[in-house]
C-alpha cells in the first residue's frame, strides 16, 4: 500500500550529516523537502545518494550551504519533483541545531 503525505522529519544536531529518508518500497516520488528555521539565519546542504554509495561526495549535493535566508524564523521550500528508487537516500546537514527537514511524497 502506498504511502502518501510526509514521508520523514527530522531536527539533526548542528553541522552532522544526518540521514533524512531512505525509499523502503520499489519506488518514492519526492514532491517537496520543508526546511523550517527556528532560530537565526543559518544554511544546509542536502544530497542524494545510491544504496552503494552513502560516503559523502561533492557530486551528491543539491544544495550545499544554502542560506535559509537573512531573516530568522524563515522556511525554505525545495520542490523536487523526483523519483526515487529502493533504497536510495537523502542526508541533510544543518550549520546549527535550529533546523527541522520534512520530506513530503508518495512511496509505493
Amino acid at each position: 500500500m502506498a504511502q502518501i503525505g510526509i514521508l520523514a522529519q527530522v531536527a539533526p544536531l548542528a553541522a552532522t550529516d544526518t540521514l533524512l529518508y531512505t525509499v523502503k518500497g520499489p519506488n518514492a516520488t519526492i514532491a517537496t523537502v520543508v526546511i523550517c528555521n527556528r532560530g537565526a539565519a543559518t544554511t544546509f546542504n542536502l544530497r542524494f545518494t545510491n544504496p552503494t554509495e552513502e560516503a559523502v561526495n561533492v557530486k551528491q549535493y543539491t544544495h550545499f550551504t544554502t542560506s535559509t535566508g537573512a531573516a530568522a524564523n524563515t522556511t525554505v521550500f525545495v520542490s523536487l519533483g523526483v523519483q526515487l528508487g529502493q533504497g536510495q537516500s537523502i542526508y541533510c546537514l544543518a550549520t546549527l541545531a535550529t533546523l527541522s527537514f520534512s520530506v513530503f511524497g508518495v512511496e509505493s
